[in-house]
């Protein structure tokens, strides 16, 4: 019996030996298994690519009117200055009853001035889109395009009479009227951005 008691005793020890060894290498294993997760070096994210301005982009001439031909009814001058560094369509909208209706459309360069001439008398606002690249099939821009409309304004005429050494001779005053669409430091004629949908209109 002290014999059989013994070889218990010993294969007791044999089986906590092996279960031992066991937790040894599980443990081992799994401080591996973390080292090697551990030596993976982070991943960083890419910014993405922002594209710059076309290098030579299509532009049309000063003062092309490439939604069509105005009205030229009138005496008055509208002067644009486009001290931005993106081209501009301008479209100048008469209000008819409070609708606008577009009476002219002229191309302003960028860093540049345009003058159009004999503007019919009335009340109204300018829509414009600015950007780079124009593309003549959609007639829009293709760079950086953005969209404004200004405040309400009025083009005046008025014509009288007067009598000079005994004749009558008719006179005529008219507007000579400049709008910026650059910010102007202390400037009264404020813009808004629109978008593409209401300039179209």
């Amino acid at each position: 019996m002290i014999g059989d008691r013994k070889s218990y005793i010993a294969l007791g020890g044999i089986v906590m030996a092996i279960f031992a060894g066991e937790l040894l290498s599980r443990q081992v294993i799994s401080r591996r298994a973390v080292s090697v997760v551990s030596s993976v070096p982070p991943v960083e994210l890419l910014a993405p690519v922002v594209a710059g301005p076309p290098a030579n982009p299509k532009r049309l001439p000063a003062g092309f009117s490439p939604l069509g031909d105005g009205q030229l009814s009138g005496k008055s001058t509208l002067t644009i200055e486009n001290g931005t560094e993106y081209d501009a369509l301008v479209k100048v909208m008469m209000l008819v009853d409070g609708k606008p209706s577009m009476v002219r459309n002229f191309y302003v360069l960028a860093q540049s001035n345009w003058a159009e001439e004999k503007m019919p008398a009335g009340s109204y606002i300018l829509r414009f889109a600015q950007g780079l690249d124009w593309d003549a099939g959609t007639r829009k821009f293709t760079y950086h395009p953005t969209f404004g409309e200004s405040v309400p304004f009025e083009l005046a005429e008025r014509e009288w009479t007067e009598r000079v050494e005994g004749r009558l001779h008719r006179k005529t005053t008219f507007d000579q009227k400049r709008i910026t669409l650059h910010k102007v430091p202390h400037g009264n004629f404020p813009t808004e951005p629109i978008d593409e949908a209401r300039f179209a209109r």
